[in-house]
């Protein structure tokens, strides 16, 4: 009998994208091999049954067993099965999102080859999406990786690389090694190399010998939140307690608890529900390590590891995109971010971390 691989997130529109895929290719291989064709009926039971009914899965396997009677009753094809499994886990507008975030994103402080394997999987999983919306291909698909590559390395292209006639006869490959050649050489307020062990510049109005920020990894478009609107200028505060609130598959909101219950603002914000994670620190005990993930233009995972080398996790497994390692002598007190909306419940496109002295 036909199965596929057995799905356990991380949620995101990028890993179940990827499953799908896997799941067709899979059952159309069977068919090939064997000879015979699955009914629609067939092909639905197989693949909600390997949605896994343990952690951040368990809401779309329940999803699925409660509805599975319907699908059967109503004739269900396949297609539009894939699509409310899409609907379900990634939520209304999702589809939205990721054609904004494919046609406003903008290489920031990812490496170019961060920035075009973001693109890369954003065209993926749009053109996953149906017939109905074009492919990102061509002529646009060249032109939008270009001039939204980091402005000093597009100025060194544009200068000693590209015009227009090179650009329309390029292939995609042709413009990612032309920004890889210039990566090394760029210099200015926008650069931010990813193996860079000392942060970038402090925002003005805040003392440089109290704080240090990183940069933020992702998208720096749309709204900026800073722990640092919320530090006191003359001395760093003892972090004693950290919280963060996710809903999959985008991280929605974090905040820093301080000894000093004065500065205990949110200015991040505070959603509600979803998935969340606390941990306080000991006396003495400070926030050394931060580490993040991205998928679909979001930050979908975090983590913290202590001075004492405990690490705390929000979000599922795998790789991470970045760490940032606060400098000897220096502690992680704050966050700061971008985001499409300044209300509460913005998800997070970019996100950095802000290093005080300990």
């Amino acid at each position: 009998m036909a199965s596929v691989d057995l799905f356990k997130g991380p949620v995101t529109a990028l890993n179940l994208t990827r499953w799908l895929f896997r799941c067709e290719d899979t059952l159309a291989d069977w068919e090939d091999d064997n000879n015979k064709t699955l009914t629609e009926k067939r092909k639905i039971k197989i693949v909600g049954r390997a949605i896994s009914n343990e952690g951040q899965t368990q809401s779309l396997y329940d999803w699925y067993n409660n509805n599975l009677t319907a699908f059967e009753a109503s004739n269900t094809t396949w297609d539009e099965f894939r699509d409310a499994v899409k609907q379900e886990a990634l939520g209304k507008g999702w589809r939205l999102q990721l054609l904004r975030e494919l046609y406003t994103s903008s290489q920031g402080s990812m490496t170019v080859k961060e920035y075009a394997s973001h693109r890369d999987n954003l065209s993926f999983v749009i053109s996953r999406i149906g017939h109905e919306i074009p492919k990102v291909v061509g002529f646009a698909e060249k032109a939008h990786l270009l001039f939204q590559a980091d402005p000093g390395i597009l100025d060194a292209v544009l200068d000693q690389e590209a015009d227009h006639q090179r650009l329309v006869a390029a292939k995609k490959e042709d413009i990612v090694r032309w920004l890889t050649k210039h990566e090394s050489a760029k210099t200015g307020p926008t650069s931010n190399p990813s193996n860079s062990t000392q942060p970038p510049s402090i925002p003005v109005g805040i003392d440089a010998a109290v704080y240090m920020h990183s940069g933020c990894y992702g998208s720096a478009t749309g709204h900026r939140h800073s722990s640092l609107l919320a530090l006191p200028q003359d001395k760093a505060p003892h972090v004693t307690h950290f919280s963060a609130i996710g809903s999959f598959p985008e991280l929605r909101s974090f905040t820093f608890t301080f000894e000093n219950p004065a500065l205990n603002i949110s200015p991040l914000g505070i959603a509600t529900g979803g998935t969340s994670m606390n941990f306080s620190l000991g006396v003495g005990e400070h926030i050394r390590t931060f580490k993040l993930s991205r998928s679909a233009g979001f930050v979908d995972r975090i983590s913290f590891v202590t001075s004492k080398g405990v690490e705390y996790t929000l979000g599922g497994s795998g790789s991470w995109d970045k760490v940032f390692e606060a400098p000897s002598g220096w502690g992680i007190v704050g966050l700061h971010s971008y985001s499409d909306f300044i209300n509460p419940y913005f998800r997070v496109k970019a996100l950095g971390c802000v290093f005080g002295h300990i």
